[in-house]
């Protein structure tokens, strides 16, 4: 993923700290705003390079999308398997339209849950062997987390 700006955009996202909002989509509007604000910044030699940071609708699509090549999900309560199910089946699906996911936990995320959503991703094939995803969880829910999860597929 030579050139992805896929590292600025999961700092950005790290860097976030969100209000305590009650819902999926009130989380998604905040990110987005801090998305546009923070990643269409001029550099310090004052050039501007613009991204298209848009919110997605749509059965197939995800929360977020940057340029048409990184998928942001997000979800708020992750705290049943139900719920990570869902979630995997939809990051499966999503690499099928982007480069790369990053996906964003908010509310109360169940640690049991959370693991159970690690596992499943690190365990999940890859497309095909000429192309490389990159799936990254970063949990928003107040609690101190050491680990940061990447996840090359290959």
């Amino acid at each position: 993923m030579f050139g992805s700006i896929h590292p600025e955009v999961l700092k950005i996202i790290e860097d976030w700290t969100p209000k305590k909002l009650s819902s999926e989509a009130e989380y998604r509007d905040d990110l987005l705003s801090f998305l546009r604000k923070q990643l269409n910044q001029k550099d310090p030699l004052g050039l501007l390079e613009e991204h298209s940071i848009r919110k997605e609708s749509g059965r197939h699509l995800a929360d977020i999308a940057i340029d048409s090549k990184i998928g942001i999900e997000l979800k708020y309560n992750l705290n049943t398997k139900g719920k990570v199910d869902r979630l995997f089946g939809q990051i499966d699906d999503y690499l099928k339209d982007y480069e790369s996911m990053i996906v964003v936990l908010c509310g109360n995320t169940s640690d049991q849950q959370l693991d159970y959503l690690r596992e499943k991703i690190r365990k999940m094939p890859s497309k095909d062997m000429f192309s490389s995803s990159q799936v990254d969880i970063v949990v928003k829910d107040g609690k101190k987390r050491k680990k940061k999860d990447i996840f090359d597929l290959f």
